[in-house]
């Protein structure tokens, strides 16, 4: 059961499966990672964890990522402190508006603490202030998977972080803060059909 009670929130953001065997991505073994060191260090507070994401396609696995992430913690793990599953976003930006939705229902006070990978903090940063509008304090906790790429790679993903980060301030650029969810289904083109 969530409470308002809880004084630091670990949004963590869901990356992708395997399609073929359902194995939760490398990024996104990594983020648990990164949350076990954190609820570590946060162990004498009052701790909430949402873990984000349905997910885009996921060939026939029967798991969201939400799911998918909580069952690698667990097996990594054993413990968790109080969590809750998302299964509406499919991606950073449902992720901000589902998770502000979710802390606004259950009158979350506290600071938030975003999860992600080391090459999509920027972006992330970008999205959840601009959803947030400053009703919480967010900071980011980050994973170190550039450290592991060739420049190739890092050329490759941080263009493509650029290009979506053009995108969401162009088709975000007049948010409306009162209707989250609706925005989002009129102008997202991924949640148009849900």
């Amino acid at each position: 059961m969530l409470t308002s009670k809880n004084n630091i929130c670990f949004i963590v953001l869901g990356h992708e499966i395997n399609q073929n065997d359902f194995i939760l991505s490398d990024s996104g073994k990594k983020r648990c990672e990164v949350l076990n060191q954190e609820v570590k260090k946060h162990k004498n507070d009052d701790i909430l964890i949402l873990f984000m994401g349905l997910g885009r396609k996921q060939g026939e696995c029967p798991l969201s990522i939400s799911e998918c992430m909580l069952k690698y913690y667990l097996e990594k793990h054993k413990y968790i402190p109080q969590y809750f599953l998302d299964k509406n976003s499919l991606d950073s930006v449902g992720d901000a508006i589902f998770s502000k939705e979710i802390l606004s229902n259950k009158k979350f006070k506290g600071k938030v603490k975003i999860i992600t990978s080391d090459w999509h903090c920027k972006r992330a940063k970008i999205i959840f202030d601009l959803i947030y509008k400053d009703q919480y304090e967010i900071s980011l906790s980050k994973t170190s998977e550039i450290n592991y790429m060739d420049d190739n790679q890092i050329k490759t993903i941080m263009k493509r972080e650029e290009n979506s980060t053009k995108v969401f301030i162009q088709t975000f650029l007049n948010f409306n803060h009162n209707e989250p969810i609706p925005f989002l289904k009129a102008f997202h083109k991924l949640y148009q059909d849900n």
